[in-house]
């Protein structure tokens, strides 16, 4: 008598159960370098978090009023300086780049970078820096009503360009922030100053207002 044998086909058995969609992430995160042209030279000019929320993008809230920013939450990866004419009343300026540290704590290292310029030097290569480990920086962050200053830049002269490396979240759960200038149209798209209203580090190659 002639017997057969069924073949079982080879590979991963199915399933009973169908597979159910694995998690995302609800979040639209984003990357950008923005870019500023510094006006006049800042001697010291401290950044705080509505500042980097402002550069991310704000839109027209009320006209010549307000404006409320398109990102809820912000985490810096990189500063770069590139110094102009280092000099002020033919005394040497070394751009300086000092990272703030959580209030009321003992934790952090004392970090600050500088590019020093020899004299008789114009051509120099930039001063750049990323968020050292337990600074405020090194971590996500959002608005809250407080305005801690995050990193504070040093003998900044006119003329230099300021890069910064920044990542965000669009507003989802989290509010952004709100912020008052001179002028503005509702609905209008702008990138603020990095000094908000000092109104010396200007967006390059973006629309901006004061």
């Amino acid at each position: 008598m002639m017997t057969t044998r069924r073949l079982k086909p080879k590979g991963k058995k199915r399933s009973a159960h169908s597979s159910l969609p694995p998690e995302i992430s609800s979040s639209v995160t984003c990357h950008s370098v923005y870019r500023f042209q510094v006006i006049s030279t800042a001697t010291t000019m401290a950044v705080n978090t509505a500042q980097l929320l402002g550069i991310c993008g704000v839109i027209g809230k009320v006209n010549n009023t307000s404006v409320t920013s398109i990102a809820s939450s912000v985490k810096l990866k990189r500063i770069t300086v590139w110094p102009g004419t280092q000099t002020s009343g033919g005394t040497v300026l070394n751009p300086d780049i000092n990272w703030g540290y959580p209030a009321g704590t003992d934790i952090g290292k004392d970090a600050s970078w500088i590019a020093s310029t020899p004299a008789g030097v114009t051509n120099t290569g930039p001063l750049t820096s990323t968020p050292p480990k337990g600074s405020l920086c090194d971590k996500w962050f959002r608005y809250d009503g407080s305005t801690p200053d995050l990193f504070t830049l040093i003998n900044v002269v006119a003329g230099s360009i300021v890069d910064v490396s920044i990542s965000f979240t669009l507003r989802n759960h989290l509010a952004g922030v709100d912020i008052t200038v001179a002028t503005a149209a509702v609905g209008t798209m702008y990138y603020l100053y990095l000094d908000s209203s000092g109104g010396k580090f200007q967006p390059v190659g973006r629309p901006t207002t004061l």
